[in-house]
């Protein structure tokens, strides 16, 4: 143990120069410090739980001075004595595991299997020499695939785009009288059924909790029939504008971007257990719900009054050059 060596040299310096034990515990038997970690959370979908145990002070660059002992709650998980150079493991934790060389780095760790990994308080406890100390780590699983306020706005975009992408369609069969029976209006009709159906059964598969295939397929089903309005662009602006088509173009480059965003935020993010480039793929949900609402104001207030300003305009110059 550890503690022997300690020992050893308080009881030979007491018996060279007894009165030098009275300051020298004082300055060998300092606290160690550790790295201020209070809590981890976990996933159900991880493999390994690493918990983490980081001793900033440590000086030797030798194990058989260090004793590591690791417990969850009072069940001691493992032990490792560097003097002896031996692991004592606990039948319950048998995947228990610390790396001895990042010891000496003030690396303590513990990693277990995820199937050993209870939520609860886990202690790591540190010894160097005569130099002691000990923190305690609480782990905690993670309940929702991605953060709360990441899965409310995943959530919240796809309908929001629907919605809009509907009232710009009654807008173009009541403000410019469309005919129902029309191309361009049964090309919209079927394309917003088509993406309301998708998205329904999306939302059905991408239930808020923890990452599975089944809520990857949801993610895939609820998000990407977003991009759908992109290619509807033309059918949406053209019987609205009539012959200006600028309006069309800045929404479809401006959502193509947000197209982009969402391939690639999927992409990233569908099979990680952790994913960590959520706010790429709501930023790319943000953009398509944006520009459907700017449409419905463009369609709404401002294409009539370009078409207005227009006619205006031809029947200026043709005065002029009558």
């Amino acid at each position: 143990m550890p503690l022997r060596r300690a020992k050893g040299w308080s009881l030979l310096i007491s018996s060279i120069c007894p009165w030098c034990l009275l300051s020298w515990p004082f300055e060998c038997s300092a606290q160690l410090i550790f790295k201020n970690i209070n809590s981890v959370a976990a996933r159900d979908c991880d493999k390994f739980v690493v918990i983490p145990c980081y001793v900033s002070n440590i000086e030797t660059q030798d194990t058989r001075d260090l004793h590591l002992n690791w417990k969850f709650g009072n069940t001691s998980i493992l032990t490792f004595d560097g003097y002896e150079n031996k692991y004592f493991r606990s039948p319950l934790f048998n995947s228990s595991k610390i790396s001895t060389s990042d010891i000496l780095k003030g690396n303590a760790s513990l990693t277990l299997k995820k199937n050993e990994a209870k939520e609860g308080n886990y202690t790591c406890t540190v010894t160097e020499l005569s130099r002691e100390g000990k923190i305690t780590v609480n782990l905690k699983y993670q309940a929702s695939w991605f953060s709360l306020s990441e899965t409310i706005l995943i959530i919240i975009f796809p309908f929001l785009t629907i919605l809009l992408f509907w009232a710009q369609f009654a807008i173009l069969l009541r403000k410019y009288k469309s005919n129902p029976m029309n191309k361009k209006t049964i090309v919209l009709s079927t394309s917003g059924i088509l993406i309301t159906m998708i998205i329904i059964i999306g939302a059905i598969l991408f239930i808020p909790g923890n990452y599975s295939k089944t809520k990857s397929y949801g993610l895939i089903f609820f998000v990407s029939p977003t991009v759908m309005p992109v290619f509807l662009q033309y059918y949406k602006f053209k019987p609205a504008i009539g012959r200006t088509l600028h309006a069309m173009i800045i929404f479809t480059v401006v959502q193509a971007l947000g197209f982009v965003l969402i391939m690639a935020g999927l992409y990233v993010t569908v099979t990680e257990c952790a994913p960590k480039y959520g706010p790429l793929l709501i930023s790319g949900l943000a953009i398509m719900t944006l520009v459907e609402l700017l449409g419905l104001i463009y369609m709404k207030w401002l294409a009539p009054l370009v078409v207005g300003l227009l006619e205006q305009s031809v029947c200026y110059l043709s005065l002029l050059t009558g």
